[in-house]
């Protein structure tokens, strides 16, 4: 019994190891973020997201305008305005009380809106999640901004959005294949898979 248990252990393992690690830092309002996530990432994913560990990160080149917390909620400047700061916090309430997949499902959906920062309600329907937790989360100084804080401190330093790490490397050639297409994104990830059998799409 003690083999039987240690072998799924083992097996269960071995398959979290041969996920393909993929960090996305993004802006929720930035085109070419949407533009990668709607036409790239989001596509591909039905082809290879199986073998995705995805990071989802909205916190971009938000600016903090001050370095402590002021009447309990931390202030931003968002490149592409208010709206992008709501939505960012939106989805980052959704990282927060949403299981791993279902916050990516709502992340993939406010990012096929036009715009994002309108689609709220609809993405958080769609799956079936709880909008009305999730807009609290985002009027809550110490709740939504709070979590999008967090973010920024997970977010590494980078010249531009959308910005990839895959495996915990960034290049050109990486950041070039990502952003190129939906299949020069499959192949890479394809390249990047390091055990366990591969996604139809790979043969």
């Amino acid at each position: 019994m003690f083999v039987k248990s240690s072998l799924i252990v083992l097996l269960f393992v071995a398959g979290i190891q041969g996920l393909v690690n993929v960090d996305v830092y993004y802006e929720t309002l930035c085109p070419f973020s949407i533009r990668f996530i709607k036409e790239i990432l989001s596509p591909a994913w039905k082809d290879v997201g199986s073998a995705i560990d995805l990071t989802l990160n909205p916190f971009g080149n938000t600016e903090p305008f001050t370095s402590t917390v002021y009447a309990g909620r931390y202030g931003y400047i968002c490149q592409h305005g208010i709206y992008e700061c709501t939505t960012g916090f939106f989805e980052a309430c959704g990282l927060k009380y949403l299981t791993k997949d279902d916050a990516r499902k709502l992340i993939f959906c406010l990012e096929s809106q036009n715009p994002p920062n309108l689609g709220w309600e609809t993405c958080a329907n769609e799956i079936k999640a709880n909008y009305t937790q999730l807009y609290d989360c985002v009027g809550n100084p110490y709740d939504g901004a709070e979590a999008y804080h967090k973010l920024g401190l997970q977010t590494v330093s980078h010249p531009g959005v959308p910005y990839l790490v895959i495996n915990g490397n960034h290049n050109d050639t990486i950041q070039n294949e990502a952003l190129g297409s939906v299949s020069s994104f499959i192949d890479l990830i394809c390249k990047e898979i390091s055990s366990g059998p591969k996604p139809t799409a790979c043969s």
